[in-house]
């Protein structure tokens, strides 16, 4: 049976305990929902890329997979932002929730020593830290989804208008696989993968 020795005891404040036990559990569990999606994947651009070939030409299916290609891309740099807004939340919330277990523990030392208003301050202080990143971790995690989950609808509108500058008709058929295949099958697929492998 292994000890917590006096240093780990130490460098571990009850915030961070707090903040782990209420929070950080949810985070690391959420991904598993998409584990279905993860797999599915793979197997699910192949065949949007298959169709995409047979029913409209190779030039729209590179073309989806340069879209998909780009939005990786730009989801790989929200995620890490969002990471590091966390981080520097999660800096806050430990320190805050440090301060409020400090003075539940040792009101009658903090009442004795009048500390009440250096206590409020230091968590009042600490609450604005984590509200300004939770904010930034909010609005980047509100434009990334909008932008990405209609990503479909902006490839979808591309398509379109290129075969319409080409002067070819749009075939009903055709259109309506393009329509399953791009805005409902393999952008939604993606973005199910993009949310499973996102921990905050």
């Amino acid at each position: 049976m292994e000890r917590l020795s006096v240093k780990s005891m130490t460098e571990t404040n009850s915030g961070k305990v707090i903040t782990i036990i209420s929070g950080d559990l949810a985070a690391l569990t959420r991904p598993l929902v998409f584990i279905p999606m993860v797999i599915a994947a793979p197997f699910v651009n192949l065949t949007a890329y298959a169709v995409l070939w047979k029913t409209s030409g190779i030039e729209f299916a590179f073309y989806t997979f340069c879209w998909w290609i780009f939005l990786l891309i730009g989801q790989h740099f929200t995620t890490e932002k969002q990471k590091t807004f966390k981080a520097k939340e999660s800096g806050y919330n430990d320190e805050r929730q440090k301060l409020v277990a400090d003075m539940v523990t040792g009101a009658k030392t903090i009442k004795a020593y009048a500390w009440e208003n250096h206590y409020i301050k230091k968590i009042t202080s600490a609450r604005k830290g984590q509200v300004r990143y939770v904010f930034a971790q909010m609005m980047i995690e509100a434009i990334g989804l909008a932008f990405f989950s209609n990503g479909g609808l902006i490839v979808l509108n591309n398509i379109f208008l290129m075969q319409w500058a080409r002067g070819e008709l749009l075939d009903p058929g055709v259109s309506m696989s393009l329509m399953a295949m791009i805005f409902y099958v393999f952008f939604g697929i993606n973005m199910c993968v993009f949310m499973g492998l996102t921990v905050y």
